[in-house]
């Protein structure tokens, strides 16, 4: 990434959740210019009391840069109502993860870049690893260019939320999806259920369930 690339734009992170609020304090440490656009809510709260401008969705969104970190069920809805109403053509819509591109959920328009910045850390892991210098590993594309700059775009969010300190993969939404919904159905059924079961066994072999926990922790 080149350092400084976002330093002329204005970037809004949509939803202040656990991720949107750790997404939201590596890119203003990473020197960004950042504002919060949330429903007035505790979430809100949350963002003018640790120092941000917080505003409207339908506000933020005019942005240059919307960083689509809100809930997935909600997605659908409010970006249509909300966000492509008043996204200006040229600026950048990013999503945080492929799933809503990737079923056609959303429909963003065909003047704004549509990138993908998806870290694969939960929100609070995301900002510990940012603060200790070590990056967490993220998939990241470009859906649409059609500013010219998607690329330069989504390397520089992409940095400034501290991915590439790890490292990040580039690949489509619809992978990024894919891989998302593949792990939860499999594997983590799997290690899920082998746990619970190994743990019932053991503890009804009479090991201590704190030390259960512990081991396989």
């Amino acid at each position: 990434a080149r350092r400084g690339v976002l330093a002329a734009e204005r970037v809004a992170v949509l939803g202040y959740g656990h991720l949107g609020r750790s997404a939201a304090l590596n890119l203003r440490d990473s020197g960004v210019k950042i504002r919060i656009g949330n429903r007035q809510d505790e979430y809100a709260d949350q963002a003018r009391t640790d120092g941000f401008d917080a505003v409207p969705l339908d506000v933020a969104a005019s942005d240059d840069i919307i960083c689509v970190f809100l809930p997935g069920g909600v997605i659908p809805e409010v970006f249509a109502r909300e966000i492509v109403p008043v996204v200006r053509p040229g600026s950048a819509v990013v999503f945080a993860s492929g799933y809503s591109l990737a079923f056609n959920l959303v429909q963003p328009p065909d003047t704004v870049d549509v990138i993908l910045v998806a870290p694969r850390m939960a929100g609070v892991s995301a900002r510990t690893r940012y603060l200790a210098g070590e990056g967490f590993w993220t998939c990241v594309g470009v859906e649409a260019d059609r500013s010219g700059r998607a690329r330069e775009r989504m390397l520089g969010l992409a940095d400034g939320i501290g991915a590439l300190g790890t490292g990040a993969i580039e690949m489509t939404a619809k992978s990024e999806a894919k891989l998302d919904l593949f792990i939860e159905q499999s594997v983590g059924s799997v290690l899920g259920m082998a746990i619970m079961m190994a743990f019932e066994v053991a503890r009804d072999a009479g090991i201590p369930s704190e030390a259960l926990v512990l081991e396989m922790y």
